[in-house]
């Protein structure tokens, strides 16, 4: 791609189409992460409700 930019020539249509989905999946995998470190911040910030879930899963 840089070297298509770099030569003055216009990305393939293609090649466009699959770095925009590469960039959805990064982002889909970001949102991912980040609701999971929003849970994770939960469960450490209210430790009864982490111990009443394990004793759930234990019984």
């Amino acid at each position: 791609m840089e070297h298509t930019l770099h030569n003055g020539c216009p990305p393939d249509p293609s090649e466009l189409m699959t770095m925009a989905q590469h960039i959805t999946h990064l982002l889909q995998d970001h949102q991912r992460w980040h609701t999971l470190a929003d849970n994770a911040a939960y469960y450490r910030d209210h430790p009864q409700v982490a111990a009443r879930i394990a004793a759930l899963q234990t019984s």
